[in-house]
Parts: C-alpha cells; sequence; structure tokens
C-alpha cells in the first residue's frame, strides 16, 4: 500500500496549495462576491456530473487505470489554463475543465484502497491518512510562499506536486470487487438506486458539504477581513491537519467500537459547532483553535461513510458508489454551499452565514438519527 500512500500524499498535498486559495486568487482579478460563489459553486456541480460518468465508466470497462491516468493529465493541463485566464469570461470555461478531469482521481483510489484493506485486513484510514499529511505539508509550503511571492505560486506548487501524482498512477495499485457472473452494470446500479440505507448516507453527506465548502471557500475572506494574512491562513489549514491525523489513523477502531450511526451524527454535531464558532470568533487567530474541529468532524465521518457505502455497494459497484458519496458532499453539497454561501456573504456577512449553514447541520444529525434507528429497527 506504499504507492497508494505516496498517492494520497501528493495528491492532497496538491490540493492544499491552490484550492483554498482560489477564492483570494479570484478576488485579486477583480471578481465580485456573487462571480466568485459562481465559479465556486460550478467547480462541484461539474464533478458531480462529471465525476459519476468517470467512475460509472471505469467499473462498465473495467478500465481504472487509463481512466485515471487521463484524468490526472488532462486536470494538469486545465490547472495551467486557469492560471494563465484573466476575467470571468477566461476562467468560466477552463475551471469547469479543471473541476472535469479532476472528479474521480480521489474516487477511484478510495475504492481501490477500500477493497484491498477488506480483503487484507487492513485499515483504510490508516492509508488515507496519508492525504491529511500531504494536505498539511502542502499548506505549510504554499501558505509562506504564496505570501512572500503572490497568489500565482499556489500554481506552481500545484500543477509540481500533480505531475508527481500522475508517475505514480502508473503503478499505484487499483483492486476493485468483481461483479457476480451474470449481472448486467445497470441491474446493480438499479440495486443501489433502490437502497434506502444509502440514499440516507447521500442525504447526511450532502448537508456535510454543504458546511465543510464553506468553511474551505469563505474562511480565508473572513479571515482577511479581521485582517489575517497568507502565513496565518496557512497555518489554520496545518491545524486542521494536525486534528485530521490521529482520527483518520483511528478511525477503524472507532466504528468497530461505536458503529458508524453515532459516529456520524457525532460528527454533524461537532462540525455545527466549528462552523458556529466561526461566526463568533472575535479575531482571525481563533480559526487556528476552531481548526482542531476538523478531525473530529471531516476525518471520523468520511472514514464511516466510505466504511458504510463500501458494504452497501452491490459487487462490482465500489467506484459507482463511492463516487455518487463524493459527488453528493463533495459535488452537489460543495456547489449549494459554494451558491448560498457566495450569496449569503455578499448579503449579510460571513457569521450570518456560518451561523445558517451551523443550524441545518444540526438538523441533519436529527434526521440521521432517526432515519438509521429506523432502518435498525426494521
Amino acid at each position: 500500500m506504499n504507492r497508494a500512500k505516496l498517492f494520497y500524499f501528493l495528491f492532497y498535498g496538491a490540493t492544499a496549495a491552490l484550492s483554498p486559495f482560489l477564492t483570494l486568487y479570484y478576488q485579486s482579478l477583480g471578481l465580485r462576491g456573487t462571480e466568485i460563489g459562481l465559479l465556486a459553486g460550478l467547480v462541484p456541480l461539474t464533478g458531480l456530473v462529471c465525476g459519476t460518468l468517470w467512475n460509472a465508466a471505469a467499473d462498465a470497462t473495467r478500465r481504472y487505470r487509463a481512466i485515471l491516468l487521463t484524468a490526472v493529465g488532462g486536470a494538469w493541463l486545465a490547472t495551467l489554463l486557469v492560471s494563465r485566464a484573466g476575467g470571468l469570461a477566461a476562467l468560466l470555461p477552463t475551471v469547469l475543465l479543471m473541476a472535469a478531469f479532476s472528479a474521480p482521481i480521489a474516487t477511484l483510489i478510495d475504492s481501490s484502497v477500500i477493497t484491498r484493506t477488506r480483503a487484507t485486513g487492513g485499515d483504510y484510514g490508516r492509508v488515507r491518512l496519508w492525504g491529511s499529511i500531504g494536505w498539511g505539508m502542502g499548506a505549510l509550503l504554499a501558505g509562506p510562499v504564496i505570501d512572500r511571492y503572490g497568489l500565482i505560486w499556489a500554481f506552481v506548487i500545484h500543477l509540481t506536486l500533480l505531475a508527481g501524482v500522475f508517475v505514480v498512477s502508473l503503478r499505484v495499485p487499483l483492486d476493485h470487487s468483481v461483479a457476480e457472473p451474470g449481472t448486467s452494470f445497470f441491474s446493480r446500479l438499479r440495486v443501489l438506486v433502490a437502497e434506502r440505507a444509502y440514499l440516507t448516507l447521500l442525504v447526511v453527506g450532502l448537508v456535510f458539504g454543504m458546511g465543510l465548502s464553506m468553511a474551505l471557500s469563505y474562511l480565508f475572506l473572513h479571515m482577511k477581513n479581521l485582517g489575517a494574512s497568507e502565513t496565518l491562513m496557512s497555518v489554520t489549514l496545518i491545524t486542521a491537519t494536525i486534528s485530521e491525523v490521529p482520527f483518520m489513523f483511528l478511525s477503524g477502531r472507532l466504528i468497530r467500537r461505536f458503529g458508524v450511526r453515532p459516529i456520524i451524527a457525532a460528527a454533524l454535531v461537532i462540525m455545527a459547532a466549528r462552523t458556529f464558532a466561526y461566526a463568533f470568533m472575535p479575531a482571525a487567530g481563533w480559526a487556528v483553535v476552531i481548526n482542531l474541529l476538523h478531525g473530529p468532524t471531516y476525518a471520523t465521518l468520511w472514514a464511516a461513510s466510505v466504511s458504510e457505502s463500501n458494504r452497501l455497494a452491490p459487487p462490482g459497484l465500489g467506484a459507482t458508489a463511492q463516487s455518487a458519496l463524493t459527488s453528493a458532499m463533495f459535488g452537489l453539497g460543495s456547489a449549494l454551499g459554494n451558491f448560498s454561501g457566495g450569496v449569503l456573504y455578499e448579503r449579510y456577512g460571513a457569521p450570518f452565514m456560518f451561523q445558517s449553514v451551523g443550524w441545518l447541520l444540526l438538523a441533519t444529525a436529527g434526521f440521521w438519527l432517526v432515519a438509521s434507528r429506523r432502518r435498525a429497527d426494521g
């Protein structure tokens, strides 16, 4: 699994170097809040559609490596085009192209790692935590460099690390479950779509994705309004990573000890507390402490959701099920969070925006507890 660990490290390091700084880059080009919200929202929405199609094609054709290499190479080229675009009209097509190619990359690896660890008795979280370490290292590198030399260096670091991802993709293991003989792709897909437990999981992922996208896309703008530097912003990412690593490491043990249902409910409640804390923090430096809640929110919910998605997926449909979950959380959820966040941020300010999603997260925790209990009783 060493190649998978290296893949996670490089891919999430590349993501940390660019993704959190994109809204600042858009702002530096003169875009308004609603225009930033449009771009930020279209990225995950495009990922929702394209990610599902890419992964469904991978499950249907079993050509996982060819699709992975195409996606990584296309994402590299599209990101280069984004770095050279100026203004909304030029940015829009290149940003959508970047989103379309980036969509299936992580899910193809996630599905493969889950399949292999289940077969060997390993732990997904202990492999995936290298992505958390990569995120922290990417943020640690990017923040001071961007602070000193400008936002364009976010693209330089990202493209360098993504080139490494392409090289690793040539040899990284890609193990996926095999469908039973005689079952078609579409018959298995109908079984997945009819699974109520899986649909409930998608709803939770969608709402959690809204909260997470607002934290990623608008926290830095909120911090900037409070007088933060790019270096301080980078420190908040590192803090989040520090909190994420131990929870990724322990996620398998936590799932076996407490089960998926209470872990997901707790993650939603703590995420609500996190967004409320952003809303009421008196100074930008408080974000460093608040981001310690990233571990017990994102890390635990993601590991539990991936495990549950893989358990519910019919054989041979692991990548598709994982892609739909990713699309719900980082696709539609992120799109709704970014679109609504852009409007709320511009009209009412960041504190109101973060409070609004906090109440939504608490309501979703209640929905999850009721829906998952009914499934258990049934």
